[in-house]
This record gives structure tokens, sequence and C-alpha cells, in this order.
């Protein structure tokens, strides 16, 4: 049995639905994530990522909190404070690197600089409102789904199996139950997850949020 129930049904097409009027969202995703603990003085450096605790043989946990906004093909992500991650005008990408080994970073940057990008938009993952990536939502279901509480909104749990081929527990996703909006999701038990918060649809945003004014540089140069 695959998830092809109304509640998913509903939420994709209203997610697509938005995304084709253009219609302005924000929201904040927080993703907690395994790290090798040689890596800490680099993401000490990023700011919307957190350190939170050891957790064994060279791992350490993170959390990576960033505030999104989207109007169609119009995107920004930044940290809380208001960094810029990545955004684009709807024709143009830019990435903005802030540690040493990731993407686009360079140490003679003496100020942020974006990299410009080959398509405007990120992975599905990264987009809102938020919904099951389009390649997991015909894995098995382990279990029909029931209802349950998140952080105080009536939602549906979904667990999945790992893919196709692997019955063995996989992912575990979290629905809101009226607007079939994906709240959270996690692979298996463990620390790992990710999850959505503060969504608002059809929020009043700048055009100017969307653009970056700093400096540049072509991929294709480095």
């Amino acid at each position: 049995m695959t998830i092809t129930d109304d509640l998913l049904v509903r939420g994709i097409a209203r997610a697509a639905a938005l995304s084709e009027q253009g219609t302005p969202c924000v929201g904040i995703r927080r993703e907690r994530i395994l790290c090798d603990d040689r890596w800490l003085p680099n993401l000490r450096r990023a700011p919307y990522v957190t350190v939170l605790a050891p957790q064994g043989d060279g791992q350490i946990l993170v959390e990576v909190a960033t505030r999104i906004w989207q109007a169609g093909t119009r995107y920004r992500r930044e940290s809380l404070d208001g960094k810029p991650v990545r955004l684009s005008d709807g024709l143009t990408g830019w990435h903005i690197a802030y540690y040493p080994g990731e993407y686009g970073y360079r140490a003679d940057d003496t100020e942020p600089t974006a990299t410009v990008t080959r398509r405007p938009l990120p992975a599905e993952q990264y987009q809102i409102p938020p919904v099951i990536p389009t390649e997991e939502r015909d894995y098995p279901q382990l279990a029909a789904p029931r209802t349950v509480d998140h952080h105080g909104r009536p939602a549906v749990l979904y667990t999945m199996a790992t893919s196709q081929t692997d019955l063995s527990p996989g992912w575990s996703y979290v629905l809101d139950a009226d607007s079939g909006f994906l709240l959270q999701a996690q692979f298996r038990t463990g620390p790992e997850y990710r999850e959505w918060t503060d969504l608002v649809i059809d929020c009043d945003v700048p055009d100017d949020l969307f653009a970056w004014h700093g400096s540049s540089r072509d991929r294709d140069r480095d």
C-alpha cells in the first residue's frame, strides 16, 4: 500500500498551485544531522549552524536552521538572523558560502561573495510549502496512517519502507491534518530529522528580498 489518500494529494496539489500562482510563502526549516567532528572549526563559521552534542565515534550532532521565502521561482534562504544563503529573482540564482569546504567558498574573499548557480531553485526538500519528496511518495507504507499531535497541531503520521525493494522501516512523515503540508521527516530512529515551523501563506514580501546586490562571480570561472 502506498500513500494515495486525500490528505497527501491535497497537500501536493495546494503546494503546486501556490507555486504556479507565485504566492509568497515563508517558513522556518530546521534539520538535525550528524557530522564528522573534524568539520567543527568550519561549521562554527556558518551563521545557520548550531553545534548540539557529541554522539560518539567522532560524530557530532548539529542543527541547521534557516528561514525560507518563496514565491514561484523567486527564492530566499537565510539564517535566522537574516544572512542570505541562497537567493533567486526568478531568473538568476546565487549561493553564498561561509566556510572552507563549502561550494563557492574562497579564503581571499574580503566580503560575502555569491556564486551564480545554474538553476534558480534548490532541491525540492529545501522548497516551501514543504511536501514529501517526489521519489519517496510511492514507497510502501508499513502501517496505516494515524492521527498525532505535532507541537499542538493536529497531524497525521505515515511510516514508510526504506525503498520500493527494502521493506525495513525507513522514512516517517508527519503531515498537517488541514493543509497536507509536511511538518517533519525522519529516517528510521535516531537524532536526525527535518522539521518545518512558522509557515505563513500569502505573506507580504518586498521584491528586493529575492535579489543579491553584493559581489558575485560565475561558477564557470572557478
